[in-house]
């Protein structure tokens, strides 16, 4: 009986310990607009421990010349600043002194702490093998539209339901001669300077008849297992998660969103490029080195022929412009993944010596003079399956990937400011604009069993899509323009749970999750 009751007290120890750095949830997030200079945020606070929150709320320009500014001349009212205690029905009133109102495109970003310090090695251990490998399994294939249109199409569905599940994502998709280029971004706008942009990203497409898991289904699954962890975490700085097509084509996925997709007044602080993350081994003589790398990083030489030429580490590759962003990597290998073996290349200038080391979208921005970082397990200096069909799962290391992971995500919590809290955005607009603006500002909450579709302008029409999680189409339909800002569906008639709703208008689409309660 002793031992019994001992038995309890160990476990709720270790259960309160588990508990005790859980974030605050922000749930039922909805925007409501009191005239032109007055904006509620209505919302459902949570938390598991602590009863005493901190509420912050703040306004950014989203577009124009004025993009990422925040907006100062605004007094905020009601369940914001400290201490917020847990509930439904919580509202923070924002209302501008300006004479006309709110004008032009605009950023709220509302956020929760409970004023617990981080504890980056908890953030780590949440990185999850299983759904992982998961992701691999569902990308293996051909993802091409020369070879299996059909499988690209249904990857990129995927991809779409990945990012949709934890943030917005939205698709920038470009015809070029030749190519139908689609790129997919989210963001987890920063809470305090959203125009300082750290980017994790990978290209998702395969090579010729390649089921490309290593190259580079391994990328493309650490974006969305980074994406699942950290999403739910307020930041100061924003996390920008990108996945690139035609990576194979010549870079040209990341050379359109360089040069057309981004926006002018992002300020892009950190890359952190995937490209093949997968492949491991420890037999000695399988690691090869490009022509005159000896000459060029002569202790990264020496490092990779004392271990015998075995295939056990991660190549953290940066040029001149990223020396900053090599040590953060290196220092969150050494600090928090001590069992990842890594070696550090310094390449001269954008790479031009090393044309081996410029081989994934990170040129491009080495090119921009942006700080990038390519993390490589070496592609066909080692891989020797790279860009044939035998580029399987089953040659790949997960526990390798996920380490790989974890130093990035400890060096994403530094660069970005990763906070022990959460937070929601909201982007609105008085004015109206192109399509590809009103996507961008476009927002979708389910409330009281009705999803509420919010945008200041609609063009004519659009197409709703809402899927369950089983995959199945539930509403289908066509939303017409009636020159109000606000569209209301009815989900009544659906059982709760959670589902996924899709806007489109011609080749642009949204889609977020939602979730249903009766």
């Amino acid at each position: 009986m002793l031992m019994r009751q001992i038995f309890i007290l160990l476990f709720l120890c270790i259960f309160q310990v588990l508990r005790a750095n859980s974030i605050p949830e922000l749930e039922q997030c909805l925007i409501n607009r009191i005239g032109s200079d007055k904006i509620e945020v209505l919302y459902e606070l949570k938390d598991q421990d602590n009863q005493e929150l901190e509420i912050r709320c703040k306004v950014f320009w989203a577009n124009g010349i004025q993009a990422h500014q925040e907006i100062t001349n605004l007094n905020f009212s009601g369940d914001f600043g400290f201490p917020i205690n847990p509930g439904a029905n919580k509202k923070v009133t924002i209302q501008t002194s300006n004479p006309n109102g709110f004008q032009g495109e605009i950023r709220i970003i509302l956020s929760a702490y409970d004023r617990e310090n981080i504890d980056i090695s908890d953030i780590l251990n949440q990185i999850n093998v299983t759904r992982f490998e998961n992701d691999l399994l569902t990308l293996q294939g051909k993802r091409n539209a020369v070879t299996d249109p059909a499988f690209l199409q249904k990857s990129r569905t995927y991809l779409t339901e990945q990012m949709a599940a934890h943030l917005p994502v939205t698709e920038l998709k470009s015809t070029v001669p030749q190519y139908t280029c689609i790129n997919y971004e989210s963001n987890q706008w920063g809470t305090d300077l959203p125009g300082k942009i750290q980017i994790v990203d990978a290209h998702y497409d395969s090579y010729g008849q390649s089921p490309g898991a290593d190259d580079n289904g391994s990328g493309t699954a650490g974006v969305l297992e980074i994406l699942r962890v950290l999403s739910k975490y307020a930041a100061k700085k924003t996390v920008r998660y990108l996945l690139f097509d035609l990576e194979e084509s010549g870079l040209v996925g990341s050379n359109i969103y360089l040069n057309n997709q981004i926006n002018k007044k992002d300020t892009v602080e950190s890359v952190f490029n995937f490209e093949m993350i997968g492949y491991y081994t420890e037999k000695e003589n399988t690691q090869d080195l490009p022509t005159g790398f000896n000459f060029l990083f002569p202790e990264a030489y020496n490092q990779v022929i004392a271990n015998k030429r075995k295939g056990d580490f991660i190549t953290n590759v940066g040029n001149t412009n990223s020396k900053k962003l090599i040590e953060i990597f290196a220092n969150a290998c050494k600090n928090y993944v001590p069992s990842l073996k890594y070696i550090s290349l310094e390449v001269p200038g954008t790479g031009s010596m090393v044309p081996d080391l410029r081989r994934s979208d990170h040129a491009n921005f080495w090119d921009k003079n942006i700080p990038a970082l390519m993390l490589t397990d070496g592609a066909n200096f080692r891989n020797k399956n790279y860009h044939t069909p035998k580029d399987s799962l089953h040659y790949l290391d997960l526990a390798f990937a996920s380490n790989i992971l974890k130093a990035t995500i400890a060096s994403l919590i530094e660069v970005a400011g990763i906070e022990h809290g959460t937070s929601k955005n909201f982007t609105l607009s008085e004015q109206t604009r192109n399509d590809d603006q009103i996507f961008s500002q476009t927002r979708l909450n389910i409330y009281q069993g009705k999803l509420w579709i919010e945008c200041p302008a609609f063009c004519e029409s659009f197409k709703l899509t809402l899927i369950n999680q089983q995959g199945q189409i539930c509403i289908q339909k066509i939303i017409k323009e009636d020159g109000s800002d606000r569209k209301i569906v009815d989900l009544g008639h659906l059982p709760g749970g959670l589902y996924f709703a899709t806007l489109s208008k011609g080749s642009r689409t949204k889609t977020i999750k939602c979730l249903l309660n009766h």
